[in-house]
């Protein structure tokens, strides 16, 4: 079988293992900021690609018989959602929502969206332990058991229910592929003065920057608060937030070390 894994929680090298067999092509894993690299993948027999998906490499995911969503982001795995959904395909993600889940979709049944709809998540640093054996464990149980209908799994009591087609889903049923193509996406830019890397949500928001600074006081270093922006530091790299969802990071060139801070820290 011809697999996806679209990568950021860190575990993606045993799911390949567990997995072996299959071919498998790897888009991003935990970045490791104090290396500023990814993990090493050589020996691992896939194809690794170091990137983190985003709207302007969605291509890279190929033409898989199924896409396995091993991400912290929740537009990346709208974005597959999206894709799922044209194609008519089933697809798995690992997620947290109110404890970590893994939700299976077939193409036959209710989409991600007829479960949860997307929304501004709280920053992944935030986030109890993953508990990777029993996601694993799940994972390897639908793609065995190949269920006609799609099927949410929590992970802490190992309950799992049906999911339907919600009839009114602006995601399965209307089909507009706002993730998939771009209008609601993470733009992501380097400067061409400094040394940067800059992030814009597509979508108008407004952040609660108080919020995040009791977040972010927790996890990083040298938190400076305005009304119009935070400061902080990780791993050295300083950070900007803005109001209006802007971030920028410096110094770095490197658009997966900035869309990983962005995404544990911030949340997208």
């Amino acid at each position: 079988m011809d697999i996806t894994v679209i990568g950021g929680l860190g575990f993606e090298q045993t799911i390949c293992n567990r997995l072996n067999g299959h071919y498998i092509r790897v888009i991003g894993s935990r970045f490791n900021i104090e290396k500023r690299s990814f993990p090493d993948f050589t020996n691992i027999g896939v194809d690794f690609i170091p990137q983190y998906l985003t709207i302007k490499n969605v291509n890279l995911i190929g033409k898989p018989r199924l896409i396995i969503e091993f991400s912290e982001n929740l537009k990346s795995k709208f974005i597959i959602n999206d894709r799922a959904v044209k194609n008519q395909k089933e697809a798995v993600y690992v997620l947290y929502s109110e404890g970590w889940k893994v939700f299976y979709q077939s193409a036959k049944s209710g989409c991600l969206g007829c479960f949860i709809a997307f929304h501004k998540p709280n920053p992944p640093i935030t986030y109890p332990d993953f508990p990777k054996e029993q996601a694993i464990n799940i994972i390897c149980e639908f793609l065995t058991d190949n269920p006609n209908e799609s099927i949410i799994a929590d992970l802490e009591n190992g309950k799992k229910d049906a999911v339907p087609a919600y009839p009114d889903c602006e995601y399965c049923k209307n089909n507009t592929g706002k993730f998939y193509y771009g209008d609601i996406c993470d733009i992501v830019s380097l400067s061409c003065g400094e040394n940067s890397v800059g992030i814009t949500p597509s979508e108008d928001i407004v952040l609660n920057l108080p919020h995040y600074a009791q977040i972010l006081s927790k996890f990083t270093d040298c938190v400076k608060e305005t009304q119009f922006f935070l400061e902080f530091k990780v791993g050295g790299l300083e950070c900007m937030l803005f109001r209006q969802g802007r971030f920028t990071v410096k110094p770095t060139k490197d658009e997966a070390e900035a869309l990983f801070i962005y995404r544990n820290y911030i949340g997208s």
